[in-house]
This record gives structure tokens, C-alpha cells and sequence, in this order.
């Protein structure tokens, strides 16, 4: 199957990731109020790391789509990279988990912000987000193969012939 799209766009559109970007919202906003919190929190981690390396590489994609074509393996490898590296942080790092809080409260208040402003409504307090660090959550990180596989299936089906090494 032979496909226009770059790389990352092929693969952020693929049935499995948007499988999981579907199963993360419904896990966070419905079942983790009803199922056990072992198997909500695990299903999170799961989807979120099958999803947040194919937006990244999709960030790269759109900021310098030329080094993309070049570079796209080492491009996905440093964005699993990262976020591997980030579930690491937060999970046993105080001053990771912290700087994380302060950014993603950050990332909240600006919205909510903005909502408040065009709404006409007072604007919110500033709150950090709360995390619960979860050492067993590294259990997860295998499921970085999941974006790998995606971004790596979809550039082959695109019809980027492999790299075969010269013959001396």
C-alpha cells in the first residue's frame, strides 16, 4: 500500500495509533472512575507511550519536514528516546516529577485561560498537576515497539526501499 504521506502523518494516522489515542481518552475520562487502578494506569501508560513518539516525530515533521526525509530513523529513535527517557524522570526523579507539574499546569492554565477571556469569565488560579509516581510503571516502556513498528511499517509501505549495505 503506497501512500503521499510523510512518514510520521502515515503512521499518526494508522488504525493502531489512533486505537490507542481512542482507548487513552476513554481509559482517562471514563473507565478509570469504575476499573481497578492497576489496570487503568497501566492501560494509560501503554497507549500514551504507542502514541506521544509519532506526535513528536510529527512535530519534527512539521518544523523541518526535509530533515525528516533524511533522517527519520534516528529521528524516531530520539523521539522514543525522549519519552522513555521523561516515564524514567517521573518516575524516579522528585525534581523531574515538579518540573513536569509546573509545565503541564502551565499548559492548563493557558487554556483555560484563553477560555476564560472569550467567555467573558474571571480567570483561573494557577494549579500544578497531580502525578502519582508508580515505579512499576517502567514496566510499560516496551510499548515504545508500538510506534517503531508504525512509523518503520508505514515508511516502507510508502515505498522507501531499505538500506543495503555496500558490497567491498
Amino acid at each position: 500500500m503506497k501512500t503521499g504521506l510523510p512518514c510520521s502523518s502515515a503512521a499518526l494516522l494508522h488504525p493502531v495509533t489512533l486505537t490507542a489515542l481512542a482507548l487513552w481518552a476513554i481509559n482517562d475520562h471514563l473507565l478509570k472512575g469504575w476499573g481497578p487502578a492497576l489496570l487503568t494506569g497501566k492501560l494509560s501508560d501503554v497507549a500514551g507511550l504507542a502514541v506521544c513518539p509519532t506526535v513528536l516525530l510529527g512535530i519534527a515533521e512539521w518544523c523541518t519536514p526535509e530533515l525528516l526525509q533524511r533522517y527519520w530513523r534516528a529521528l524516531l529513535i530520539a523521539s522514543c528516546t525522549v519519552i522513555g527517557l521523561l516515564v524514567v524522570g517521573l518516575e524516579l526523579s522528585p525534581t523531574v516529577q515538579l518540573a513536569y507539574q509546573h509545565a503541564l499546569g502551565a499548559a492548563w492554565f493557558a487554556a483555560r485561560s484563553l477560555v476564560a477571556w472569550l467567555s467573558g469569565a474571571r480567570a483561573p488560579a494557577f494549579a500544578l498537576v497531580s502525578t502519582t509516581p508508580d515505579v512499576t510503571d517502567l514496566l510499560t516502556l516496551p510499548a515504545l515497539a508500538i510506534p517503531c513498528w508504525l512509523v518503520h511499517h508505514t515508511q516502507l509501505a510508502k515505498g522507501s526501499p531499505p538500506r543495503v549495505p555496500a558490497r567491498i
